[in-house]
C-alpha cells in the first residue's frame, strides 16, 4: 500500500464524513429560493440562531438577503451566471457575483437587494458570529491527492461535482487531518477552517 493509501485509510477512522443526502432543505421566508443546511453550531443563548453555519442556496428570483445581525458572510459561485447584489445602507455598493468558486465578503446586518444576471443559481455559504471566531477558506481544484492538516480549531472541506455538492467532510479534533483524492478536474474541495476565539 503507498503513501496516501495508507493515510487514506487512517483518516476514514479520524473524520465525520456527511452525505448530500443528510442535509437539511428548507424554503427561504421570502419564497425566493431554497437552503440546504449542511451544518451549524446552534447559539448557546439565542433560540434559533447560529454561531457558525455551512449552507448550499439555490436563487430562484431577485429579492433582498436575509437580516444577520453580527454575522460575517463568505458567498461562493457554484453554478448559474451570478447575480449582483446591492447593499443599500450606509456602506452603498454593488457586489459582482459572476466568477465560480471565488469567495465575496461581508456583514450579515448590511441591507442586500440580490439581482440574478440570467437566471436560477447555486451557491454556497459561509456564515460565522464574529464574536465567536474566524473562518479561512481555500479552494483546491488540483486532480492529485490532498493531504489537509487541522491542529488548531475545526476543518470543514465540501467536495463539489461542477455545481452540486456532494458531501462534507468534517474534523473536529486537533491535530486530525485527512487524505481525499485523485479527483476528476470537475472536482473541487472548498476547504473551511474555523479558529475559535
Amino acid at each position: 500500500m503507498n503513501f496516501y493509501g495508507r493515510f487514506s485509510r487512517a483518516a476514514k477512522n479520524m473524520a465525520r464524513k456527511i452525505e448530500a443526502t443528510s442535509f437539511k432543505e428548507m424554503a427561504w421566508k421570502n419564497g425566493g429560493g431554497k437552503t440546504r443546511e449542511l451544518f451549524a453550531i446552534p447559539h448557546p443563548e439565542k433560540m434559533g440562531a447560529f454561531l457558525f453555519r455551512l449552507s448550499a442556496a439555490q436563487v430562484e428570483s431577485d429579492g433582498p438577503f436575509s437580516f444577520f445581525p453580527d454575522i460575517d458572510r463568505a458567498l461562493l459561485l457554484l453554478g448559474g451566471d451570478g447575480f449582483i447584489l446591492k447593499l443599500t445602507g450606509d456602506n452603498r455598493r454593488e457586489i459582482r457575483l459572476d466568477e465560480k468558486l471565488s469567495p465575496i465578503y461581508f456583514a450579515g446586518e448590511e441591507k442586500i437587494e440580490c439581482k440574478l444576471i440570467n437566471g436560477i443559481c447555486q451557491d454556497f455559504n459561509v456564515m460565522i458570529d464574529r464574536n465567536y471566531g474566524k473562518v479561512m477558506i481555500e479552494i483546491i481544484q488540483e486532480v492529485a491527492p490532498t493531504l489537509s492538516l487541522v491542529s488548531d480549531g475545526k476543518l470543514f472541506i465540501v467536495e463539489v461535482d461542477k455545481s452540486r455538492i456532494l458531501c462534507l467532510h468534517l474534523l473536529d479534533e486537533k491535530e486530525h487531518f485527512i487524505v481525499l483524492g485523485p479527483r476528476s478536474r470537475e472536482r473541487t474541495l472548498i476547504k473551511i477552517e474555523l479558529f475559535v476565539n
